[in-house]
């Protein structure tokens, strides 16, 4: 979601914290609320999809969280009001039933992106000889490519400039 706020102007200082030093930040809400890392990565994703972080934390608040929630909720909302963003709007508004509208609409927007962004990695791959053999929700299995370590295949993969014609 950072880069789809981010693409339309809108910021998310919380959200761009937890990006940028995503560790620190759960090591302090942790440490803060007094519970596991995996409970303070719960209250992230559930302020993410629109939720109340608080079922994790027995009720306590934390003013980071309570901010971060605010504010993510004001920039999903403005995320819906700009094209093509709207468009899922309009559909999730036409789902009978639902509960969440705003988590549905950033569920499907997180869905398409990644759709997006694992199927232009896997022309990447196959642009240069490599076989996918696994495309999964998350990520790719692709064969190929054995004979480079792992710098090489960084420097291949950051060799591509977002938005070029070489991906």
């Amino acid at each position: 979601m950072s880069q789809l706020f981010l693409s339309q102007g809108i910021q998310v200082p919380e959200l761009q914290d937890y990006c940028r030093d995503r560790d620190a930040v759960l090591t302090d809400v942790a440490s803060t609320l007094g519970v596991s890392r995996d409970i303070a990565k719960k209250c992230f994703l559930t302020v993410c999809h629109i939720g109340n972080y608080t079922q994790h934390t027995g009720g306590v608040k934390l003013d980071f969280l309570d901010s971060f929630n605010t504010n993510y909720i004001s920039a999903v909302k403005l995320l819906a009001t700009r094209q093509p963003f709207a468009l899922v709007w309009a559909s999730v508004q036409r789902t009978p039933d639902r509960k969440n509208p705003l988590g549905t609409f950033v569920s499907w927007n997180c869905q398409r992106h990644e759709a997006a962004a694992i199927n232009a990695l896997a022309s990447f791959f196959e642009g240069r000889g490599g076989t996918v053999r696994t495309n999964s929700f998350d990520g790719l299995m692709v064969e190929g490519f054995l004979h480079l370590d792992k710098p090489a295949l960084a420097d291949l993969l950051t060799s591509v400039q977002p938005g070029s014609e070489d991906h």
